[in-house]
């Protein structure tokens, strides 16, 4: 089968630019034919500037070409501000979705319908006009396929279901200790993790203020990471978050853009991944701690309590977030007392 992924790309340095990569090797690998059409400047097959105005449209040039065309959707990579360029980007949708019939739009997250007044009531009218004519839409988790269907109003038979992590892929060998000390990591420490871009949304600062209250000397939280978005909020974002981790004893920020590699050597090294989100839809980060069998620790945002297993742990609130980590530093002091005990009869 000839596929066509129109996504951002590499070298863009964001989740969804990685997502498409993975999925492009991934359909490769099983035989299909993939070519990538993406912005000015991205390692793909084709470039075109897709976003504003009538940007989308010239997905049409290539769509023709290919059986399948999947398209990742997320409204920044689209739309730019203002009434008009608006306008002609939801005509362009609109056309796309009425043309492309081989088109399934990989949804990462879909328009939020919160205008005011006038123009807010008639851009809710056309979103979900232009939605409705969606050959085929397609989600991480049911609960954003269940949000979208009963918001626009889009029947469930056209809409589906793909697993965030199904193209996922290793970027690291390396077991727990191996990770550890690549990384100069203590061996005996228990890790808790915080990983990815840092922003408001992501609600980092929620962990090392929960941490705060943990009484053990053994249980450690790094955060790693670094600033996608050079903006006055997230500056200050950061700073607020370094302050607080150098006021909390076995916190440690760890700021810079890591590779593939080092990122899922992190993941390897901890014992918990912890995704305390402010906001999300689904989370590339837990697929990559499944990736290397880590529990994980989620808040209760978007879809991501689909994405647990029986091994996770989700909280509704700051309070049980600061019970959870409690509680799992309890056990693990205990575990590693065992530990302790045992080697020194040995």
């Amino acid at each position: 089968m000839r596929v066509l992924i129109v996504s951002s790309y590499l070298p863009e340095r964001c989740g969804i630019a990685k997502y498409a990569w993975q999925l492009a090797e991934h359909l490769r690998r099983q035989g299909h034919v993939v070519n990538v059409l993406a912005p000015p400047g991205s390692m793909s097959d084709f470039c075109e500037p897709l976003k504003g105005k009538l940007g989308p449209l010239k997905v049409l040039k290539y769509a023709f070409f290919y059986d399948k065309v999947l398209l990742n959707f997320h409204e920044s990579f689209f739309y730019q501000s203002g009434v008009l360029n608006r306008a002609f980007t939801h005509l362009s949708f609109a056309l796309l979705f009425l043309l492309a019939r081989n088109l399934e739009v990989i949804c990462h997250e879909y328009p939020k319908l919160e205008g005011r007044g006038l123009l807010g009531w008639l851009d809710r009218k056309v979103l979900k006009l232009i939605w409705s004519l969606a050959p085929r839409v397609v989600f991480h988790t049911e609960r954003e396929l269940s949000g979208f269907s009963k918001l626009f109003g889009v029947p469930r038979e056209r809409l589906g279901l793909r697993r965030h992590g199904e193209s996922f892929m290793r970027f690291a060998a390396a077991g727990k200790l191996e990770a550890r000390r690549k990384l100069s990591l203590s061996p005996s420490d228990f890790i808790l993790l915080c990983i990815g871009f840092i922003q408001p949304h992501k609600g980092f600062d929620r962990v090392v203020k929960a941490f705060k209250k943990v009484k053990s000397s053994r249980v450690k939280l790094y955060i790693v990471g670094s600033i996608r978005l050079f903006t006055r909020e997230y500056i200050e974002y950061l700073r607020e978050l370094r302050r607080l981790a150098s006021e909390c004893s076995g916190v440690h920020l760890v700021y810079r853009y890591i590779s593939d590699e080092e990122f899922d050597l992190w993941i390897a090294s901890s014992d918990v991944v912890v995704l305390p989100y402010r906001e999300i839809w689904s989370s590339g980060v837990l697929e990559r701690a499944k990736l290397y069998g880590k529990p994980v620790i989620a808040s209760d945002v978007g879809g991501v309590a689909d994405q647990l297993s029986s091994s996770d742990y989700l909280f509704k609130s700051d309070e049980e977030l600061e019970e959870l980590l409690q509680e799992l530093a309890e056990l693990a002091d205990e575990a590693l007392s065992r530990r302790e005990d045992r080697d020194s009869t040995v």
